[in-house]
């Protein structure tokens, strides 16, 4: 007559299945931690974008309507102009409002970041944002 042994352990089969099927699960949440990072950078250059943009309006809005002018520049990540360790490309046009009401302006505001070429031509920029406002000038009113 045979006896049953009792299994007081795991087989060695058994642990790599159980150690793979780990590794599988732990590489999809690296993937998944990787994209959440990428993502949250993207997001970080898009705020800050948008607010060189803004930056942008509030200086014209400042200024003297009469000298009010297209132009551009670079910018840092925070916004300062620089002519070194740019990374923003900020170009602004200055028109006359579309509707034709006197002492108005149209202004729209192009931030690009990201590409090759961007700092130097805005088209080249693989990510851009645009805000367009009117200005008043309200010397005359």
């Amino acid at each position: 007559m045979r006896t049953k042994r009792k299994s007081k352990g795991f087989t060695l089969i058994e642990v790599l299945i159980a150690m793979t099927i780990m590794v599988i699960g732990l590489l999809a949440l690296w993937n998944m931690h990787i994209s959440s990072v990428r993502s949250d950078a993207f997001s970080n250059n898009l705020s800050k974008a948008i607010l060189c943009a803004e930056q942008k309006i509030e200086e014209m809005k400042a200024e003297d309507f009469s000298t009010l002018s297209s132009g551009s520049d670079n910018t840092d990540k925070n916004c300062n102009q620089a002519s070194s360790n740019s990374f923003y490309r900020r170009e602004w046009t200055v028109s006359d409002y579309a509707i034709s009401l006197t002492n108005t302006k149209e202004v729209n505001v192009t931030v690009g970041w990201s590409g090759s070429g961007c700092l130097s031509d805005i088209n080249n920029c693989s990510h851009k944002i645009q805000i367009t406002t009117i200005i008043v000038d309200t010397s005359n009113l």
